[in-house]
């Protein structure tokens, strides 16, 4: 992916929390559901660590 294809995938899913809960839930193995919902209100309030966690997912 391209830069701009990352950070429009991170936009997309700041904007979407059904679908930013989906993806974290997806890239987290053995996470309860609580522990994805802090991680989720962690990535909604921080662009940057959000764009790192989608590049590391990608890269799996």
């Amino acid at each position: 992916m391209t830069e701009e294809q990352i950070d429009g995938m991170v936009r997309e899913l700041q904007n979407s929390p059904v679908e930013l809960w989906d993806f974290v839930s997806r890239n987290v193995e053995g996470a309860e559901p609580s522990e994805i919902d802090n991680l989720v209100s962690d990535f909604e309030d921080s662009y940057l660590d959000l764009r790192e966690f989608v590049i590391n997912s990608l890269a799996k």
